[in-house]
């Protein structure tokens, strides 16, 4: 990937690779990877300099807008380092920049979270041996509401919390991971609950085309009009699946986006 270097507000350093490439991590710039060959880069200590040096056997071209960084220094020192003008096309530096306050707001958080991160011991297969089918509703959170702390389960997030658009992740957690319990949770207000299948393949036509159209003809895109009915559907449809075991428990229940509450169904 070849993109513009664009403004940011300070640079440290995130890791060298094997290779000797090194990885970099900015506010606004989520990576700056893959230096191959010997290499220097000097940061001088004002938000109102640009990089000063940089050394690559390698890297053909360097196009970049004034980039204000804090002081320091990434790599080790060469006495063949030049110093180099960015405009200077015998450099280059691949990075990649993050467009988005949702992008900008994933790497600021992760870095949070990674810095206080103590669980990197937990194994694969779910500690509890249980999997959990729910929606993909903004408004849940399903450690939180539903007690699963990291490492315990198997989390399985479609619209409305479907049983047949999980069953292959569902085969993948039992048969490969070991699980032995479902807990299918629908809830309230689901977005499943307001529309049918001919509503959906008309918005498609209208936002994208007949062409989209007819690329998800016969699609179901299995709306309800009946929260509890759906519950029961749902896991009646995996206790009769071949492909679920008659041994897996499997549990019915709706979440109340009103009160935090679930509720048993079946």
């Amino acid at each position: 990937m070849d993109l513009m270097v664009r403004r940011m507000r300070y640079i440290k350093i995130s890791h060298w690779t094997l290779d000797g490439a090194i990885a970099l991590r900015t506010p606004n710039l989520a990576l700056i990877e893959h230096f191959p060959g010997n290499k220097m880069l000097n940061t001088r200590n004002s938000t109102s300099k640009t990089f000063q040096r940089f050394y690559s056997s390698k890297l053909p071209y360097l196009r970049t807008n004034s980039c204000p960084i804090s002081s320091q220094w990434v790599g080790p020192k060469h006495k063949h380092s030049p110093q180099a003008n960015l405009s200077d096309k015998r450099f280059v530096m691949y990075s990649r920049q993050m467009s988005t306050a949702v992008q900008q707001n994933l790497v600021s958080k992760n870095e949070q979270y990674a810095s206080k991160f103590t669980e990197g011991n937990l194994q694969s297969p779910p500690a509890k041996k249980y999997a959990v089918v729910t929606c993909m509703d903004a408004r849940i959170d399903p450690a939180a509401a539903y007690g699963i702390s990291l490492g315990d389960a198997h989390v399985i997030r479609n619209a409305g919390g479907n049983a047949r658009d999980a069953l292959r992740s569902l085969v993948i957690s039992e048969q490969l991971l070991g699980t032995t319990e479902i807990l299918l949770i629908k809830h309230t207000g689901c977005g499943m609950l307001t529309f049918k299948n001919e509503d959906a393949h008309a918005v498609v036509e209208k936002n994208l085309g007949a062409e989209a159209k007819r690329d998800l003809a016969g699609l179901d895109f299995q709306p309800f009009p009946h929260l509890e009915q759906a519950v029961e559907d749902d896991v009646n449809y995996l206790k009769a699946h071949k492909a679920i075991p008659d041994s897996v428990k499997i549990s019915g229940w709706i979440y109340e986006v009103e009160s935090g509450k679930v509720r048993s169904v079946v």
